[in-house]
């Protein structure tokens, strides 16, 4: 079986979702391919796109919200996307790719993905079967505007706000976003500390700023120069694909009680690390925040989708949300103070998150796939 994924670097989280499909897949032998949708538009349109959105989100989040607002307020309109429009014009090209390329199956983490194959869809009835992933515990604009076969959704309770958008109940299929396995491998605070090089003899508060190093941690860096930091604590901080981020926190606090990281594929160690968790809201990274079982406290969330993900989050009472670095730091150092409190929401996580969605995803492509094959042989 061989299979295309399709993601866009907007954010580090689509990219994630999809590696951790391809992960699962080929512990089962099944062949796989990553491509960016937009390439098929043109060789640097990846970059650009990707480019834009990064600059938007680090400089100005609030930005963003704005743009987020205005698109549900189109889609409200009942008119069509005008994102589709574009999407579809590659999408040809993108089909001829899947013919040629002998793939068995389609999986898209990324809206751009799902609206060029529901136009292949709309002009190719012979497709092979098509999947989109949710990466955002909400609904976000213009995801009503698809129809691929199948949609793997972040929890079960999502599934009427997608019914809500006129989309089908039939085919939501309630996995959770797909993490790699990493995030749930065994390992104890204390090794993994050691192996990162942190010390094992203090209370450790991860702060997490996302893929793109959103500035929007600076504030939580302020307070740590006016109100000092405990002996018995220490701040690991990973800045992400943001150098001046992480030169500016190097050169901005006391090296024996902060540490600032860069983009790292260790991540599933620094939370296993951690005994409370500050981040942003992605929905990628709160997953994998769950599914290492790590107190969360979600900060100051762009407003649209992390802003879901963080009420999603604390409703089910597997995070805090904190309104301000100053309120982010209190929760953090209560929760601290707090087993109980801590544990209750790590129960949370355990009941609410499937730490094992990508393998429930490939076995349900697969499922469909075979189901397929063996129809057109009768």
């Amino acid at each position: 079986m061989k299979v295309l994924l399709l993601s866009c670097s907007t954010g580090e989280g689509h990219n994630s979702a999809a590696k951790a499909v391809g992960e699962a897949m080929t512990n089962v032998g099944i062949e796989w391919e990553l491509k960016d949708p937009v390439s098929f538009n043109h060789e640097k349109s990846p970059k650009r796109i990707a480019k834009a959105y990064n600059d938007l989100i680090k400089r100005t989040p609030s930005l963003f919200g704005a743009v987020y607002k205005i698109g549900a307020a189109y889609e409200a309109t009942r008119l069509p996307s005008p994102i589709y429009s574009l999407n579809a014009k590659y999408s040809e090209k993108l089909n001829d790719y899947i013919v040629s390329g002998g793939f068995d199956a389609v999986v898209t983490s990324h809206l751009y993905g799902m609206e060029a194959l529901t136009a292949i869809m709309r002009n190719h009835p012979d497709h092979v079967p098509f999947f989109g992933i949710i990466t955002d515990y909400t609904v976000i604009p213009f995801t009503r505007d698809t129809a691929l076969d199948e949609y793997f959704i972040p929890h079960k309770d999502l599934a009427p706000h997608f019914e809500k958008k006129k989309m089908r109940s039939d085919n939501l299929i309630p996995t959770c976003i797909p993490v790699s396995p990493r995030f749930r491998m065994q390992i104890s605070k204390e090794d993994a500390r050691k192996e990162l090089g942190l010390p094992v003899d203090k209370q450790i508060i991860l702060i997490m700023s996302g893929g793109v190093g959103c500035e929007s941690i600076k504030p939580l860096i302020k307070k740590f120069r006016k109100y000092g930091i405990p002996e018995d604590r220490f701040y690991c901080i990973l800045a992400g694909n943001n150098a001046k981020l992480k030169e500016t926190i190097a050169k901005s606090c006391s090296s024996d009680k902060v540490q600032a990281v860069g983009f790292t594929d260790k991540v599933h160690l620094y939370l296993k690390a951690a005994d409370v968790v500050i981040s942003k809201s992605g929905g990628l990274s709160s997953t994998e925040v769950a599914v290492a079982n790590v107190p969360v406290v979600h900060f100051k969330p762009i407003p649209g989708c992390e802003t879901c993900n963080a009420r999603f989050y604390a409703a089910k009472g597997m995070s805090k949300l904190a309104k301000n670095s100053k309120e982010a730091l209190k929760i953090a150092e209560a929760l601290l103070e707090n087993e109980a409190e801590r544990q209750s929401m790590v129960e949370a996580q355990r009941r609410e998150i499937n730490a094992y969605s990508a393998d429930d995803v490939v076995k349900r492509v697969v499922e469909v796939v075979e189901a397929r094959n063996a129809t057109e042989k009768e």
